[in-house]
């Protein structure tokens, strides 16, 4: 798994999250701000991560995640070796 294969499955879960063309979202589209997403999406957005890569997100690093680069920064630090 590469970097560019994390920020490709944030982009397209952020967008099935904000029921938007995959398109329209950027890694640095703001959650809240640019997305609409509300702390529910967020919750079935790191469900989805947690399952898809089988790790555990904390609690406190999900309020970290601001933006889409935020959580591709987070998941290639946690999944890419080297």
């Amino acid at each position: 798994m590469d970097i560019k294969e994390i920020e490709k499955k944030v982009m397209e879960v952020l967008a099935d999250r904000a029921s938007m063309d995959v398109k329209m979202v950027t890694l640095p589209s703001r959650l809240v701000d640019d997305l609409g997403l509300d702390s529910l999406d967020a919750v079935e957005m790191v469900f989805q991560f947690e399952e898809t890569y089988g790790i555990e997100i904390p609690d406190d690093q999900i309020r970290e995640f601001k933006t889409g680069q935020d959580i591709a920064d987070y998941l290639s630090l946690r999944l890419v070796s080297g």
